[in-house]
Formats: structure tokens, C-alpha cells, sequence
């Protein structure tokens, strides 16, 4: 090759010529660079990736999480965690009731008041006493029968007895007193017996006994039965005759138990349905008391 001066434009064409895929792929690149823009900067968001939070509110290494799309609602919304710490910001977070949207509760209610934006409970309790069943607008409460519930005494209303020994003559009643009720036995067969209408809610009834006619129990001992008359209806005919007394029940009965100095006798009646139903009771002498005896009863 000449000297500098000997070099012509068709040869320095042709130099260039070799290089030009190389010039091309440079102003390509060049080109790229100047129309491409924010080339060097990272993705604006990348899902929900977490980061460390580095801040000095006193909870170093809480993990935060990227903020959610557009009118997305989340529990926490609109808490700043750094403000709060620990369970203040878990009960800062609680749902509203009521309102379908999580996030703090500010001035929510419950039963007992108004809190001011922390969970707050009662500190009282209220228990509920319903009224007596049978209390009344006026206060009256009657449904016993009696003061506190307790049962009326049994008394007799109505009464009546019969004889086996002269009905309807003076023989029938001898050794009665007036307005007595005679029970008894005379040479092993039944002389007297009773008849009693009862009022009254108890379940025993008590009768006193007028010495002034008794007759002493020959042969064994003054046992007295207490029965269920069959029907209602019968009427006070004192000295009237067995085949016109009430008829009674002789398979149900309980004896009466006297007292110790013998002025009066009681007879259990819980076992009867209702000893105060209009049908009554029978006082009868029991087959295995004394061959002869008599006790007569004060209807007061």
C-alpha cells in the first residue's frame, strides 16, 4: 500500500463497507437505549410479597403486607400498626357487628353500654326472678290454701249413725249422748257405726272422744276402721237401721290409732283419693277389736 495521499474515497468505501453489519447492530442498540424509558427501574409491584419493616415503633420485624387493590376490604383497615403493639392492635382490628365491613371498632355498643372504641365487658349481671303462678296484677298471691301453703284441717259437716240393736226405739239409743257419733261392738256382732262427711285439704283427721259414752272392751281391744263410703247423696238420720246406713267399700280400710289417755283417735286418710268428696266416710268397728265395746265421738 502508497502513502496516506494515495488513498482513494473508493477504497475507504470499500473499508467501511466490511465493518457496516457491525455499525448497524451499534445504532440499533443506541436507538433502543435512547427510546425505551425507565429502563432501569424495578416493577411497581409484585403481588403480595412482604418486606421487613425496619421502623422503631417498638415492633422490629413485624411483617407488613403490600397494600391490596383498589376498594378491597381488609381486617385492620384504616389502623396504623405502628401505633398500636401486641393485643391492642388484634382487638383494634375486631369486626363491627352489624355493620358487614371488618376493621376497628370506634364507639361500638353492647348490652351493658357504650364502649369508646376498646372491647369492654359488664362488670354486673342481671338474673331474671319470674313472678309466683298465682300472683296476681294486685299483688294478691292466694293460690294456697292456707297461710304458707299449708293444709286445711279436716272437719266434719255432716254426719249420721246406724244400729243393729232397735233401730227407730229407745233401746237404740241408750247409752248415746246427744250429738254423738257411736261406734261398737255388742257380743262379737257390729252395734254402731258412722258416718261422716268431711271439708278440709289435710290428710288426717282427729276426733275427740265423749267419755260419756263409752262402753269398757270386753275380751279385747277398742279397734276402730276407717272406710270409703260407695256413693254420695245420703242424708243425717241418726239411730236408723244397718239395712238403711250408707254402703261402704270393707276392702280398703285403715284402723284408727286412740290416743294415750283415750280422748281421742286419729285416722290417716292419705291413702283415700279424696277424703273430703261427697261420698264421706264410715267409722265401723274392726272384726278382730273386742267382743263388746263402744266409743262414742264428738261431731265438734
Amino acid at each position: 500500500m502508497g502513502g496516506l495521499g494515495d488513498i482513494t474515497f473508493a477504497e475507504i468505501a470499500r473499508a467501511l463497507g466490511r465493518y457496516r453489519p457491525v455499525a448497524l447492530t451499534v445504532l440499533a442498540v443506541v436507538v433502543l437505549l435512547a427510546i425505551l424509558p425507565n429502563h432501569n427501574r424495578a416493577p411497581a409491584a409484585e403481588g403480595a410479597s412482604t418486606v421487613r419493616s425496619g421502623a422503631s415503633s417498638g415492633t422490629s420485624g413485624a411483617l407488613r403486607t403490600a397494600a391490596p387493590a383498589a376498594g378491597t376490604e381488609v381486617a385492620g383497615a384504616g389502623v396504623d400498626s405502628a401505633a398500636v403493639s401486641g393485643s391492642d392492635a388484634a382487638s383494634s382490628a375486631s369486626a363491627t357487628s352489624g355493620s358487614g365491613t371488618l376493621g376497628a371498632s370506634t364507639g361500638s355498643s353492647y348490652a351493658g353500654g357504650t364502649t369508646g372504641g376498646a372491647s369492654t365487658t359488664p362488670t354486673s349481671t342481671y338474673t331474671y326472678s319470674p313472678p309466683s303462678s298465682g300472683s296476681v296484677d294486685t299483688g294478691d298471691d292466694s293460690s294456697s290454701s292456707a297461710p304458707g301453703g299449708a293444709s286445711t284441717p279436716l272437719s266434719i259437716t255432716t254426719a249420721t249413725w246406724a244400729t243393729g240393736t232397735g233401730a227407730g226405739t229407745p233401746l237404740a239409743t241408750a247409752g248415746v249422748p246427744d250429738g254423738t257419733l257411736p261406734v261398737g261392738r255388742r257380743l262379737g256382732s257390729d252395734d254402731k257405726r258412722s258416718f261422716v262427711h268431711l271439708t278440709g285439704t289435710a290428710s288426717v283427721l282427729t276426733l275427740k272422744v265423749d267419755a260419756g259414752g263409752a262402753r269398757a272392751a270386753v275380751n279385747g281391744d277398742a279397734k276402730i276402721l276407717v272406710c270409703q263410703v260407695r256413693a254420695a247423696g245420703w242424708k243425717e238420720n241418726p239411730g236408723s237401721s244397718f239395712a238403711d246406713e250408707p254402703s261402704y267399700d270393707d276392702t280398703g280400710c285403715h284402723a284408727g290409732t286412740p290416743s294415750a289417755d283415750g280422748t281421742s283417735w286419729t285416722f290417716d286418710l292419705s291413702s283415700f283419693r279424696s277424703p273430703a268428696d261427697d261420698r264421706g266416710l264410715a267409722l265401723v268397728p274392726d272384726p278382730m277389736a273386742a267382743t263388746d265395746f263402744q266409743v262414742t265421738f264428738s261431731r265438734a
